[in-house]
């Protein structure tokens, strides 16, 4: 019984410590229009990242493309359509680093997209989805169908136990 638990602790602990560790990675996943309606900061790290590398500060260092990284992001505040994004900025060059702040509105449409404050073009916020993701409700319902499988096992260990205990009472006589 004890190996059991131990088994389906160490099972639960895989499923919830995996998720952050390959939180940033692309591997298997596909790039898609942000339109979560309460996107979170893993949600538009990689269009924030992304942004501040390769365009944000091109213009204004004279084409420093793969100078300035974001070091951290700090909080994001969201109001109804708004989400304000406050992080840290590393310049690579002049070994600093600095706040920044930028803002994403949430279209009629649903996406996400960014409006630069030069008054520059909406980009549209991306972010990496796994390929085939489930819906939430396909989520809830493989959940439950999991939780329903271990509860069956367990029950199904603890009948076959208390079935051998009582075999084994009647061979002894006890």
């Amino acid at each position: 019984m004890r190996i059991l638990a131990m088994v389906v602790s160490l099972l639960c602990l895989l499923v919830v410590c995996a998720g952050p560790a390959s939180a940033h990675s692309t591997k298997g996943r596909v790039k898609a229009p942000l339109s979560k309606a309460d996107p979170g900061i893993n949600d538009v790290a990689y269009f924030v990242e992304s942004y501040v590398h390769r365009v944000l500060y091109s213009k204004a260092a004279g084409g420093g493309q793969e100078r300035y990284y974001v070091k951290d992001f700090i909080s994001m505040k969201r109001e109804r359509d708004r989400a304000r994004i406050d992080f840290t900025v590393l310049d690579k060059k002049e070994h600093r680093s600095f706040p920044e702040t930028m803002t994403i509105e949430r279209g009629g449409d649903g996406v996400w997209v960014y409006r630069p404050e030069s008054g520059g073009t909406p980009v549209v916020v991306f972010t990496f989805v796994k390929k085939g993701a489930l819906t939430p409700r396909e989520e809830k319902a493989a959940l439950s169908i999991t939780g329903f499988l271990v509860a069956a096992g367990l029950i199904a260990v603890i009948w076959n136990r208390k079935r051998k205990r009582k075999a084994l009472c009647e061979t002894t006589g006890h």
